[in-house]
């Protein structure tokens, strides 16, 4: 969806929101980043409007295609999506840690930016009704406890992983967040086991 120079704008644009917040980040600055004239930007993004829509369209694109389709994966059943779906986010923020920072810090990174922060939000809620939804897959075929219902659970699930991540990136990725996330996961589902 993107050229390779536009891919370069976005994650410099991502790493510069974590880095100084919103405020900081000018269309000089991200030109800066990857060693271009400012007005070369303008060859591929029309304004730095277009450049935070970019980086949400790409953030999209991303979960879309890497993280909601494993649990969308008809060769596994219940509780094995959970964890593919969980252990994908981590791999995810492993390899970009500027993702981590703005799926998670959204509201106040974009709130200026009500339409990307609407888009951000849908991902969000695309990625709890997945979770939801295997849950539920999971109850139904006994893999998971089902004394505690099914919303109750895929927000226990959803809360873990973003404790996790909060906590790694507070702690400037100073552990290994995909050993560490396999550990949680392991101690999660015995927790959830029947």
């Amino acid at each position: 969806m993107f050229t390779k120079r536009q891919q370069e704008i976005i994650n410099a644009t991502m790493e510069l929101l974590c880095e100084y917040g919103m405020k900081a980040v000018t269309t000089r600055k991200i030109a800066a980043r990857i060693k271009i004239k400012e007005a070369s930007l303008y060859n591929h993004f029309a304004s730095k409007e277009k450049i935070l829509e970019g980086v949400i369209d790409y953030l999209s694109e991303v979960v879309s295609n890497d993280i909601l389709a494993r649990y969308a994966d008809k060769n596994s059943k219940g509780i094995e999506i959970i964890e593919k779906g969980y252990l994908a986010w981590c791999d995810m923020y492993t390899k970009n840690p500027a993702m981590a920072y703005l799926i998670i810090n959204a509201g106040t990174i974009f709130r200026e930016y009500k339409d990307l922060l609407e888009k951000i939000k849908g991902l969000k809620d695309a990625e709890y009704k997945r979770i939801l939804e295997a849950v539920k897959e999971a109850q139904k075929s006994g893999d998971i406890r089902k004394d505690i219902d099914a919303r109750s659970t895929a927000l226990l699930i959803a809360g873990v992983f973003a404790t996790l991540l909060i906590n790694w990136m507070n702690s400037d990725k100073d552990f290994d967040l995909s050993g560490k996330s396999k550990l949680v996961w392991k101690n999660l589902k015995k927790m959830l086991a029947p």
